[in-house]
């Protein structure tokens, strides 16, 4: 059952929206969103620094349409894409039915070669059920890095699920590293991590141990207020504090 957002809910959101719109336009940047991502994935094709694209977030490989999906990009003052993210709403009783099936990593089709991964979530972790958010692709050009787009970008996509998809969390797949565990936290501001699995990674088909990243809606909504709150309160009005 969906559940819907107070007004005051949505208002921060909105809040949080037109703040970060303004960082960006104080860096020369827009925002835009589109519901095909079809487009994200012929974006990642030509785009600087990629290896991999997600089937997670690829229509062609994932049953990735408008109702369930949708892609975020900054674009500076030519019309180049500098930073984008995917993102789309998985329904279920248990994430980690998900990822056992392999099913969101790929399910447009049946998969003929299935082995079991190794699941290693600890055992204070709730049971991520309902409208689970799940965001990938994260990619910034090269000549933008440094500047907090990837924290920015996470957060945005994650607020806007809130109220377009009614998310009851989100969650991020990632690298099982010291340098990719304080980015998640710190960078992308997600709440919670456990260890997900160790040895091969469906997703690529090698190993590679992963962690996952996760938070509530009540946990977001929470964010979202706090964040809005530090910039009403920082005496300057800029809207850097948000994004160190």
């Amino acid at each position: 059952m969906e559940t819907y957002l107070t007004d005051s809910e949505l208002a921060e959101i909105q809040i949080f929206i037109d703040t970060t719109r303004s960082h960006l336009a104080d860096q020369d940047l827009t925002l835009d969103v589109d519901d095909d991502l079809v487009n994200w994935v012929a974006h990642m094709r030509q785009a600087p620094g990629i290896l991999n694209i997600a089937a997670t977030h690829d229509p062609a490989r994932s049953n990735i349409h408008s109702g369930n999906a949708f892609w975020g990009r900054f674009e500076n003052k030519a019309g180049e894409i500098v930073a984008c993210m995917a993102h789309k709403v998985v329904i279920t009783e248990n994430l980690l039915d998900e990822v056992r099936s392999h099913r969101i990593f790929f399910n447009r089709r049946p998969i003929l070669e299935h082995y079991p991964v190794d699941l290693r979530v600890e055992s204070d972790v709730p049971v991520l059920s309902g409208r689970v958010g799940y965001g990938g692709g994260l990619w910034v050009h090269p000549d933008y890095r440094g500047r907090s787009l990837s924290g920015i970008m996470a957060r945005i996509m994650r607020n806007l699920s809130i109220r377009h998809f009614f998310i009851d969390w989100n969650v991020s797949f990632i690298a099982d590293t010291p340098s990719r565990t304080r980015l998640a936290l710190e960078g992308y501001g997600m709440a919670h991590r456990t260890p997900l699995l160790k040895g091969i990674f469906p997703l690529y088909g090698k190993p590679r141990d992963m962690q996952m990243f996760y938070m509530s809606k009540a946990e977001m909504l929470a964010q979202i207020i706090a964040e809005n709150q530090s910039v009403r309160y920082n005496g300057t009005g800029s809207t850097s504090v948000l994004y160190p």
